[in-house]
Formats: structure tokens, C-alpha cells, sequence
């Protein structure tokens, strides 16, 4: 019995947020993938939903490039920045509006390609150091953090070769950092890390 309630439930929910149409036995979302035309979704009645499915077909089938101008506001955002991420380029993260989604794409695009030069887009500060950060461990390449022109008192150039030198383990690393204690300091996180 129990089984039979939970399929009318999904039956009826499915109804009811066009993605199941009764006539032919095909949910808006599968016409408008069969047909290859995007428009049938506003006929759904959650048509951004049946449009991110549609792109998300297109991605999957890698037919034809993600068109992101369908949608809206953060579904829009978040079309971008899948977009930047599967093209791996940061100029389409320049489009993002909302800022926080803007500078988690140019990280995320950072990382996929390996490059701290995306980063410098970041316009906070914490989340630029991150990313540099994220790069020169990736990279194993602590000459990386040098290049992040903005550190706060939350995260210093120190730290960002400190946390390279745990994932190199290599002594060399901390050769060169100016303060005692911080030379000190990543020796001593290498003894801890890597032996």
C-alpha cells in the first residue's frame, strides 16, 4: 500500500510541476530535448527548471554550445559559471552578476586550468588568497603565492608557503621566507607532515 501512495505522490508531483504531461506520456523537459527546441519549456510550469535540463542535454551530448541567455538571475549565474567551468574560460565569468558567484567561478575556473593569473579577477581579498593559495599546492609551487598582491591579517604570504611547503615537502621551501619564526614554522610543519 505504502508503495502504491508513493507513486501517485511522485505521479502527482510530477504533474504538478510540468514535468509530466498527460496527453502524449512525455514531460515537457523530454519534448523540448527530442524536438532540440528550447521554447517548448515555457510551456512547463517551472520553465527555468526545464531549461537548465534542456542545456544540461546539450552538455551532456556536447552538441552545441551553453546558451545561458534563457535564463535568469541565478539560474542564469549558475549557467555562467558551469559554462566558464566546462569552457575553462574566465572572461564568461565576468558576465555573473551576483559577486560571491562571480569570484567562486573564477576560482573554479583557476583550478581547472592551473592558473593563478584567474585569480587576480577575485575582488576579495580572502577568497584571492585561497585561490592563490589553491594554485601553488595544486602546482606544488610556492613561488605562486608571490604573486597575490593582497594578504590581510587572516592570511599572510607565510602561510600561503607554508601550506605549499606541506604538500612539497620540501626544506628548500622554507629556506627563503624572511622571519625566523616563520622559517621555523614551516620546518616544523614538514617535520609534522611529511615524516
Amino acid at each position: 500500500m505504502q508503495k502504491i501512495i508513493l507513486i501517485l505522490l511522485i505521479f502527482v508531483t510530477l504533474i504538478i510541476s510540468g514535468c509530466a504531461d498527460l496527453p502524449n506520456g512525455k514531460s515537457t523537459q523530454e519534448r523540448a530535448i527530442e524536438a532540440g527546441d528550447i521554447s517548448i519549456c515555457n510551456t512547463a510550469s517551472h520553465p527555468d527548471v526545464c531549461k537548465m535540463a534542456f542545456e544540461q542535454s546539450l552538455a551532456n551530448n556536447q552538441t552545441e554550445e551553453i546558451n545561458c541567455a534563457d535564463f535568469s538571475g541565478n539560474k542564469k549565474d549558475s549557467c555562467l559559471s558551469e559554462k566558464a567551468l566546462k569552457e575553462q574560460k574566465a572572461t564568461v565569468c565576468n558576465e555573473i552578476n551576483d559577486s560571491i558567484s562571480r569570484n567562486s567561478c573564477y576560482s573554479k575556473v583557476a583550478n581547472a586550468k592551473g592558473e593563478w593569473q584567474v585569480c587576480e579577477r577575485i575582488d576579495n581579498s580572502t577568497r584571492q588568497n585561497e585561490c592563490m593559495a589553491g594554485i601553488a599546492k595544486q602546482k606544488k609551487d610556492a613561488s605562486i603565492c608571490e604573486h597575490a598582491t593582497i594578504y590581510n591579517a587572516d592570511y599572510l604570504l607565510s602561510d600561503c608557503i607554508i601550506d605549499t611547503a606541506k604538500e612539497t615537502c620540501d626544506y628548500a621551501t622554507c629556506i627563503n621566507m624572511q622571519e625566523e619564526y616563520h622559517k621555523n614554522l614551516c620546518n616544523n610543519t614538514i617535520k609534522l607532515h611529511c615524516n
